[in-house]
């Protein structure tokens, strides 16, 4: 039997040169004081509800992992909630996906009640494992209990949006292969079996490289969730939409954001009239 890994699982979009992740948190600037603070910015990857917007409620960013394919981002809303969303724009075989997969939309999200947190993907669509998504969850809980809840909605469903950005959560298949190879290999060994033997050392190496690639990506998302998890449990009672008018949109145009471009260009002109008369 021919134990060589294929071309396909040697190069995965997430082990390619443009799917390594990046870190990258919110940017800080400069207050009036001479001081540095950190800028608000919307969360990539999700459209706020109507009611968000009206109430200056809006999640901002605080932290994301990302790559040429999509992002894993974490942010924060004001009931002290840590939100976790998981988009894709394109993969290795399509360079642009279908919008449903590049934001999750709250407005016309459904909740699926499979796990005991908020987790929300695009209702109108029928491919759902190739949904955006959101999980929402308390920022009291703990680092460990977030990792598990992951782990449990990517075990519980099938979600193609994060086979590129956050593969790690994706560990059974290798695990069961590696237990079952070990076991086999120990039973060439016993029997004498040279040629098995190495047959199989080469598909172990590999399964054992790939899951240690996984584990230090993980750790990128693990040894930042204290930080992340303390700074979403911190008291704002500042008006968040300024993080709007950054994004280049103002509070009317952010408004009618649902009833297209045209509207939101019209918003904007309106902006620009008002900052000349003044």
């Amino acid at each position: 039997m021919d134990w060589e890994p294929t071309y396909r699982e040697r190069f995965p979009a997430w082990r390619s040169s443009d799917g390594a992740l990046k870190e990258k948190g919110a940017a800080p600037r400069e207050t009036e004081g001479g001081g540095r603070e950190t800028r608000q910015e919307p969360m990539p990857g999700y459209q706020s509800a109507e009611a968000e917007k009206r109430r200056g409620e809006e999640p901002r960013k605080i932290w994301e992992l990302s790559n040429a394919y999509g992002s894993l981002a974490i942010g924060k809303n004001k009931k002290k909630q840590l939100m976790i969303v998981n988009s894709q724009h394109r993969t290795k075989a399509l360079r642009a996906l279908t919008p449903e997969s590049k934001t999750l939309r709250r407005e016309t999200s459904v909740k699926i009640p499979l796990i005991s947190e908020e987790f929300r993907f695009n209702e109108d669509w029928n491919r759902r494992e190739e949904s955006a998504y959101l999980l929402q969850l308390d920022a009291s809980r703990s680092p460990d209990y977030l990792m598990r809840k992951m782990k449990e909605l990517n075990e519980k469903r099938c979600l193609r949006v994060s086979d590129n950005i956050n593969p790690f959560f994706h560990l059974r298949k290798e695990k069961d292969e590696l237990a079952y190879l070990r076991e086999k290999a120990a039973q060439a060994a016993k029997s004498g079996d040279r040629a098995a033997e190495k047959g199989l050392s080469v598909r172990l190496q590999f399964l054992s490289a790939a899951l240690a690639d996984k584990e230090r990506q993980r750790l990128k998302l693990y040894t930042k969730l204290p930080e992340l998890l303390k700074e979403a449990r911190k008291e704002d009672k500042a008006d968040w939409r300024p993080a709007r008018r950054e994004a280049g949109l103002t509070e009317a145009a952010a408004a009618d954001e649902g009833k297209g471009e045209d509207d939101k260009d019209e918003g904007e002109k309106g902006e620009d009239e008002a900052a000349t008369r003044a």
